[in-house]
């Protein structure tokens, strides 16, 4: 497929599309059944709920995609601001590709946004959107945090580590890119999974020197974007989040608890 190639501006508000799909690890049997995680109850609201809230309230978000099972006119209140539903798919990138259906398919920006992101806040938001404003040039950009900002805000939290020659980051629960170039994107994702239990092919569609400078932790920031940006074929831009809740991602049993224990906290604290 050609390289794609994206127009110069980012222009806002943007449309977003939330997940709510996929399933907690090692969920007691205890737990009442859903649509998908991100209708499971922490606090007074589903999961996804909380992180609807931050969206809605952004001023540089427009149309808000739901991909859930859950039909609209079934919607309860707590999920005003919804624009339309989108059936979740067989996995991550099929319920990508469900909601942006719904969307006008143009080079105008999109956020993705993870529907386990409890904490997210409307400050978070609006900071990783102003810094892809700053940024224009790009196809894709994506969220990611830096080590001590999580465990400063969130220490009891577990994340997947990679330590660069800049510090220890994980990525983040949002990212934006242009609706048009998902489909380029898909031919480099099927293109990873081949390799995925391939090593040799892994290595050199990888590359390496960013296998080797990884091992010798001398693997930097622009080194990771220069690969993403040879595999993807189109401009990539990491966007750093200073907002620990940008990666609060509930994936097991463990940290639905915690975030279940956090949120009663911050509720009561309201009350």
């Amino acid at each position: 497929m050609d390289i794609y190639a994206p127009p110069q501006d980012f222009r806002t508000p943007i449309n977003a599309v939330l997940l709510t799909g996929g399933r907690i690890k090692d969920l007691p049997e205890s737990e009442p059944q859903t649509a998908g995680k991100g209708h499971i109850m922490i606090g007074s609201k589903p999961m996804s709920a909380h992180t609807l809230a931050a969206l809605r309230a952004s001023k540089y978000i427009d149309k808000i995609i739901l991909v859930s099972d859950i039909e609209q006119e079934k919607l309860a209140p707590v999920w005003e601001g919804v624009y339309k539903t989108a059936p979740t798919g067989k996995g991550v990138i099929d319920s990508v590709q469900s909601g942006l259906k719904l969307l006008p398919s143009s080079s105008d920006p999109v956020l993705l946004a993870a529907g386990d992101l409890p904490f997210l806040t409307t400050e978070a938001v609006d900071n990783f959107i102003e810094q892809c404003l700053q940024n224009p040039k790009q196809a894709v950009w994506y969220a990611f945090v830096n080590k001590k900002d999580s465990q400063a805000k969130y220490p009891e939290l577990r994340h997947t580590w990679i330590p660069l020659a800049e510090g220890t980051f994980c990525g983040g629960g949002f990212s934006c890119m242009r609706a048009d170039a998902f489909d380029y994107l898909l031919e480099s994702m099927k293109i990873m999974a081949e390799a995925r239990k391939k090593p040799l092919k892994m290595a050199r569609i990888l590359g390496f020197k960013v296998l080797f400078n990884f091992l010798i932790r001398r693997l930097t920031i622009p080194m990771i974007q220069e690969t993403v940006v040879k595999i993807a074929k189109m401009p990539c831009c990491g966007i750093m989040s200073p907002f620990a809740e940008s990666a609060y991602n509930v994936d097991d049993a463990e940290s639905l608890g915690q975030a279940r224990r956090r949120m009663q906290e911050l509720e009561a604290e309201k009350n």
